[in-house]
């Protein structure tokens, strides 16, 4: 049910985002006022409202909020049909385009999850359809080939999605689409033949994905990294989440800092997306 599926991505990413954006409130305020800093309140307003608002040390928050309603737009909305899915990323889609102030202001990201609900059928699509794949690593090469090059194509616009910007209409979605599909596919066909000992490495790493989206943004605005900072700063604002991350997965903040991590897709209407579309 729609309440199950709230449950359950409510512990798996509503909960780390509430325990970080605390976390994150607490040294916010306390470095500012350390430091003498003024509209602290105003600052923090915006981290609650969210999406474009979402400025250090909360950068990453407006990824966090736009999955988490992505994802139950989906469960929502197929049920009902996968066409009902695809009805809400277009109109995500037009509303970016026809009115950008206000899809960018949008609280917690909703035009951009609205629209990467897309992204989401896309990507059960592509569960679905794998099997029938007979050269995975081909298909996938060449798919993240061409998307790779459309990177490099000086009329299709980058994608902005903190600021519900899709780029060039059309064409920097299919780019996007290209690149992730290309990585899904070479990924599948890799994973079952890597050594399980790296494997479980990859696996604890991946645990800890939420917490180090929720977190690096605290590096960055502690190291006071400018917007084009340094390959120094990326680095510390990667590892230094990842191991404070990878050390509480075993402590009793387990479950809030990281979430109950279950993210399959289970809607009823999942057999029909496959029968319909395949």
């Amino acid at each position: 049910t729609v309440r199950d599926d709230l449950h359950r991505w409510t512990l798996s990413i509503g909960r780390p985002y509430l325990f970080w954006w605390v976390v994150t409130c607490v040294v916010f305020v306390g470095w500012s006022v350390a430091q003498g800093a003024g509209h602290i309140a105003d600052t923090v307003a915006l981290a609650a409202w969210g999406g474009a608002g979402s400025l250090r040390p909360w950068s990453g928050f407006w990824i966090v909020s736009a999955c988490f309603l992505a994802m139950m737009l989906v469960q929502i909305s197929m049920r009902a049909g996968w066409w009902w899915t695809l009805g809400f990323a277009y109109a995500g889609l037009v509303i970016a385009r026809v009115e950008p102030e206000l899809a960018m202001n949008a609280p917690l990201a909703f035009v951009s999850a609205l629209a990467c609900t897309g992204f989401v059928l896309l990507g059960i699509g592509l569960r679905e359809a794998r099997s029938r794949v007979r050269r995975p690593i081909m298909t996938g090469l060449g798919a993240l080939g061409v998307g790779v090059a459309g990177l490099f194509v000086h009329d299709i616009r980058p994608l902005d999605l903190q600021a519900a910007d899709f780029g060039t209409p059309g064409l920097s979605i299919l780019v996007a689409s290209l690149v992730g599909s290309g990585l899904i596919l070479i990924g599948s066909a890799v994973g079952p033949r890597i050594p399980s000992v790296i494997g479980r490495v990859i696996s604890t790493v991946a645990r800890c994905n939420v917490a180090v989206l929720l977190s690096f943004g605290m590096v960055l605005f502690l190291l006071r990294t400018p917007e084009n900072g340094r390959w120094l700063d990326f680095v510390l604002a990667l590892a230094i989440p990842l191991a404070i991350a990878v050390l509480s997965l075993r402590s009793r903040w387990a479950s809030w800092a990281h979430g109950v991590q279950d993210f399959s897709y289970r809607g009823s209407s999942h057999k029909r997306f496959r029968g319909a579309m395949f």
